[in-house]
């Protein structure tokens, strides 16, 4: 009897031995595909849903930078991934054949509405009258206004990145409302009355289909009539309501990154200045680089402030670098205000120039020098080379 158990023992082992090769093989055929079959949270969402993020861009002649707001935004600011749909607005009252619009990508569409309102109104207008988009297609949703310029992108990340993820990918981290900018500056309806809490300010705003809900319901993209109740309504209640709803609030800036917004003890942030004002920034300004919309308008431009200079320099060379043939890059337009600036600091006293602090931001460079050489020095090399330097009357 166990000899007759041994040998089926013998030919149950040798049958399973046969078998292990095709066991091996089968199992690593499962793992194989098991590894490397995309899952479904890795496939693009537009692959699963047909999902994707509609931008609109509405256009009002509102300062004269604004033309060219807007064509840098048609140059830059339209992206061919398959996954971005771009309707622009340029309303009726607009001549639309004097600001030249090229032809329209196969992703854009150039819509003139019948309406006249603030931006909000008109992207209310797109969205919710006009029969024109079928909201819930799309899973993220950014504006825009002729306020404001941009994409600015580093070179590194320019036509390898599309701007608006930028906005859109903080939507999944807890934000309901994302922006180039937030302020706590308070809106000043009169002597005694205003609204301060932390808002994400208009020029570039992003939400989700949740988040369009509720700004819908709340006001945000009626026609208002007045610029103090479009402020109100299309950047203050926007923010308000997500914040009620226990939303959190995001923008590019460096300074509030991590930032919860729900607590109130954040509300006084940046002393409650306006952060994209030149210098407001905490002591210093806000870069395109940083929050890749900034506004430029008329007067920055003709005052030449640090903020617009800085756009309109990066511009420049966005569109030098794209010139065929060799780049001019030995031009410096400091050269020109600093001999503007000279002549002034040239009437100083050298009992007022800090002599000491000059020489010992090179000690090296300066040692043993005499108050006398290291103001002649300034005068004639270091203010052009923009060495360190203070006055003392």
């Amino acid at each position: 009897m166990l000899r007759g158990k041994s040998r089926r023992s013998a030919a149950d082992r040798s049958a399973l031995q046969q078998l292990l090769p095709y066991l091996a093989l089968g199992i690593s055929v499962f793992c194989l595909l098991y590894f490397l079959w995309p899952s479904q949270s890795s496939l693009p969402t537009t692959s699963i849903t047909g999902q994707s993020t509609l931008i609109v861009y509405a256009f009002r002649f509102t300062d004269p930078e604004a033309v060219n707001n807007f064509k840098y935004f048609l140059q830059h600011g339209i992206v061919q991934d398959g996954v971005s749909q771009y309707r622009i607005l340029v309303p009726a009252v607009v001549d639309s054949e004097a600001l030249e619009l090229p032809p329209a990508p196969p992703n854009t569409q150039f819509i003139k509405p019948p309406v006249n309102c603030f931006e909000a109104g008109l992207v209310g207008w797109l969205l919710f009258q006009s029969g024109l988009v079928d909201v819930s297609r799309f899973q993220h949703f950014v504006w825009l206004t002729s306020a404001v310029r941009g994409p600015y992108l580093p070179p590194y990340l320019d036509g390898t990145f599309p701007w608006y993820r930028l906005f859109t990918e903080p939507l999944g981290a807890g934000a309901k409302l994302v922006g180039a900018t937030i302020s706590c500056a308070p809106l000043i309806y009169s002597d005694t009355v205003q609204l301060q809490f932390p808002h994400v300010q208009q020029g570039v705003m992003a939400t989700d289909l949740k988040g369009l809900g509720l700004l819908k319901q709340e006001g945000v993209f009626e026609c208002h009539q007045t610029w103090l109740e479009n402020q109100r309504q299309a950047e203050f209640s926007a923010s308000e309501v997500m914040l009620r709803s226990g939303y959190n609030l995001g923008s590019l800036m460096a300074r509030y990154q991590g930032v919860n917004w729900l607590d109130t003890s954040k509300w006084d942030c940046n002393a409650r200045l306006d952060p994209t004002q030149d210098g407001l920034y905490d002591g210093t300004s806000v870069n395109p680089l940083e929050v890749v919309f900034v506004r430029v308008h008329h007067a920055q431009v003709v005052t030449d402030t640090p903020l617009a200079r800085q756009a309109l320099r990066y511009e420049a060379w966005a569109a030098e670098s794209k010139k065929p043939g060799a780049t001019d890059i030995s031009s410096n337009a400091w050269i020109a205000s600093a001999n503007k600036q000279l002549t002034q600091l040239r009437g100083q006293r050298l009992e007022c120039f800090d002599s000491e602090f000059y020489i010992n931001s090179s000690p090296l460079e300066f040692k043993g020098w005499t108050p006398a050489q290291a103001f002649d020095h300034f005068l004639k090399l270091g203010f052009k080379e923009g060495r360190p330097f203070q006055f003392h009357c």
